[in-house]
Formats: C-alpha cells, structure tokens, sequence
C-alpha cells in the first residue's frame, strides 16, 4: 500500500512538473508575440511604450483616435492603448499595467460613455485569452478576479488557464500561420462604409442599455482613481467623449443623464472634459461604420477637431496658471 501512495505521490510531482513547465514554455512564446492580440501588451510589460499622449478606451478608442494624426499635428508621441470589449474595470487594469512597466505620459486621453462606463462584479471577460500569458502580474490579476473570480486559481494552477484554448495555443505555437501587427501605435482606421444592420436590429428588439447604479458608482470610482494617478505622475487628464450616430442616442436613455455626471466629476477631480457626443459629424451616417464607432474618414475628421480643442485647452490652462 504504501509503495502504491509513493508511486501515486511520484506520478503527480512529476505531472505538475510537466504542466509547470509546459505552461511556462506557453506563457514565454505568446510574451514574444507581436500582433494586435499580444503586441501592446508585450510592449506594455517590457516598458517599450513611454509616449507623451496615452489613450485609453474600448474599441471606440482604437479605431476612432488616429496616433499617426495626433504625432504629425502636436509633435508629441502618441499611443493608442483602446482595447475591444472593455469595460472601465478593463481600462483601469491597461492603465495601471503601463503606468507601473513606462515612463508617465504627458497627457492622458480617457475616452469615456456610458457603454463602458462601470461594469458589474461578476461578467465574461471578452477575449480573456490576451491576458492568459500576464495572470500573474498584480496589475492583471487584482483587476480581472473581481469580474471572474477564478483568475485567483488559473493563476497558479498549472494549464488551468489555458482550458479551452487548445486550438488558439495551437495556432500560435504550432502552425505556420504569421501574426502580424496591423496597427500603428494601436490605431487602425476602417475603411468601410455605413451598415444600419446593428442599429436596425437593436431598434427592432426595443433594447436599451441601461446602467445601474452600482455601474455608474464603479465607474465613478475608477475614474477618481486614474485621476488620482494622473495627480501623483504630472499627468493632464482629458476625458473625451468621442461621436457616436445620432440615431444610436434613442438607445441609450441614460445619455443625458451620464453627460451631467460626467461634467460633475470634471469638476470634482479638476480636469478638462470635451463632449462630442452629438457634434456635427454625429448627424452623418457617412463617418460611421456602424451606430457608435467611426470609419476612417470619420475617424480623421474627428481626430482633427479633437487636436484643435486640445491644443486650445492646454494653452488656456497655461495661461491660467
């Protein structure tokens, strides 16, 4: 009985072993990877960004505030760090993980609505495979194991966190498929033109997206926070919100609502807010591809206008102090 235990007791050493190592060969292959999943994470990590404009959002952000744009007009680098799917609790976690990996920014671009604004403790986490290689990072994991509690355990449990990403392991490991990177400074424009179809279809099913008050408290306390951040480091904070399609606005009955508590918190953490939810380009479906996010015209035009305002802004805030 005992040689059994002993053999039992030999065996799982060395399977955990085996896992350990396996997933640290995982971990150190997708942290090499330089393509629009992994690249700005990598970068982020190996403190390879430290440019004087960061930008933070969700998709809303990478593919409406051209970097390319803003280098050219203020002779500043710039940093698109917009990420799909995210959720001001996601953006906190891009941010605390530059800040502590780069130099600080000069000015910092908080793109801000309220699609994003706060989320709920518990929720799928959109293309959690990004973050598989970092759990162990305190910046990643403090965050994304109060929205799925079992990052705690995948942290340290070995393959636990690669369950059911065989085949995304497989593709960038084993295939001969190349990953490239197809943004510049992680923005890229879409060349497309107007498709009604999403707005269509969330008219016609009557959903509106209501925030709740916990949400909206979550996102408020956040942005206390990144402020807070931006104090400590010198660095000016802008909250941007950027156009949406006017028609998109019916959907979002908070809208009005959101915009007053924004403009209170501008004044409670003493930065600048520069509302564009319903300029001029919002009344043209020809600067969008779908109801909230811009195609590359769009995307220019509205890059443009936003340099204006901010290159105005920062000369009346010197001439203030």
């Amino acid at each position: 009985m005992k040689k059994f235990a002993k053999k039992i007791l030999l065996y799982t050493i060395l399977l955990l072993g085996a896992a350990y190592v396996l997933e640290a060969y995982i971990d150190n292959e997708l942290k090499h990877v330089y393509d629009d999943t992994y690249g700005d994470w990598n970068r982020i990590f190996n403190g390879e960004i430290n440019a004087d404009i960061i930008i933070l959002g969700s998709s809303r952000a990478w593919v409406q505030y051209n970097t390319q744009l803003i280098e050219d007009e203020t002779g500043l680098s710039c940093y698109n760090l917009g990420i799909d799917g995210a959720s001001l609790t996601i953006q906190q976690t891009r941010w605390d993980s530059y800040i502590e990996h780069n130099s600080p920014p000069k000015i910092l671009i908080q793109d801000i609505d309220l699609l994003a604004y706060g989320s709920s403790n518990k929720q799928n986490i959109y293309q959690k495979h990004q973050y598989l290689p970092y759990l162990k990072k305190n910046t990643i994991s403090t965050h994304l194991s109060k929205l799925d509690p079992l990052i705690k355990y995948e942290a340290y449990i070995p393959l636990l966190k690669y369950r059911g990403y065989k085949e995304h392991v497989e593709d960038y490991l084993f295939s001969n498929k190349k990953h490239h990177q197809t943004k510049y400074k992680g923005f890229r424009g879409q060349e497309k033109e107007w498709d009604n179809s999403q707005l269509e279809n969330l008219s016609k099913k009557g959903e509106h997206i209501i925030k709740s008050e916990d949400q909206l408290k979550i996102g408020e306390r956040i942005i206390n926070n990144l402020s807070q951040t931006c104090k400590n480091t010198n660095t000016q904070l802008f909250l941007v919100h950027s156009p949406m399609y006017i028609d998109a606005l019916p959907l979002l009955p908070q809208q009005s609502e959101f915009i007053v508590i924004v403009k209170h918190l501008k004044e409670k953490v003493n930065c600048s807010f520069l509302n564009y939810a319903t300029t001029e380009i919002s009344y043209h479906s020809k600067y969008f591809y779908n109801a909230t996010h811009l195609n590359l015209e769009g995307a220019n035009l509205f890059t443009k206008i936003l340099i204006r305002d901010l290159v105005n802004e920062l000369k009346n805030d010197s001439i203030a102090k």
